[in-house]
């Protein structure tokens, strides 16, 4: 339904009455003692994500937050649980856009999030059922199956970061799109 993508773009501004609204909706959710991809499923089942990155970056980051406030003991940061919630947004377009023809294995998906949980690297065994889960049953994103804003970047490819507090490098998949750069 089309009110679905309004919610998603109201939810994601930058106003700050908006931002109290988007603040005391994601309150709503109970995360405790659920796996990430489950609580993603339930979140991105309440609307469409918004075609505008810096909304959707709003959005999945408050997520994140509230995924680790009601589960600390999972991921030693909020960081982590972000980009591991973007990669798995990203896994389902890779593995279930017909465009792409060559689709993601779990070894690629486990090397692409090396080192994020504070430089550690999340558990193989949680990582490969995250990726059975969007393999087997897609998130239910758009009505082709495709967030817009990693639909068509503008460039996309592996790049090398260095991390923030373990100053090593690391090969990363990065994606531009408008004046953001996602990396996973």
């Amino acid at each position: 339904a089309e009110y679905m993508g309004n919610i998603g773009d109201y939810l994601g501004s930058d106003d700050p009455f908006q931002l109290a609204v988007m603040s005391a909706f994601i309150e709503s959710f109970d995360f405790s003692g659920h796996d990430l991809g489950h609580c993603l499923r339930l979140f991105l089942k309440a609307f469409r994500l918004p075609g505008e990155a810096q909304k959707i970056d709003r959005l999945m980051e408050a997520f994140a937050q509230r995924y680790v406030a009601q589960n600390p003991s999972v991921f030693a940061s909020s960081d982590a649980a972000y980009v591991l919630a973007f990669a798995l947004v990203m896994l389902q377009t890779d593995l279930h856009n017909p465009a792409i023809k060559r689709k993601m294995t779990l070894d690629e998906f486990v090397m692409r999030l090396r080192g994020i949980d504070a430089g550690a690297d999340v558990d193989r065994s949680l990582l490969t059922a995250l990726y059975e889960s969007i393999r087997l049953e897609p998130i239910a994103l758009d009505d082709d199956g495709v967030p817009k804003t990693f639909d068509k970047p503008d460039r996309h490819g592996y790049l090398r970061k260095q991390g923030g507090r373990i100053k090593t490098w690391h090969r990363r998949w990065f994606l531009l799109t408008g004046a953001c750069l996602y990396y996973f």
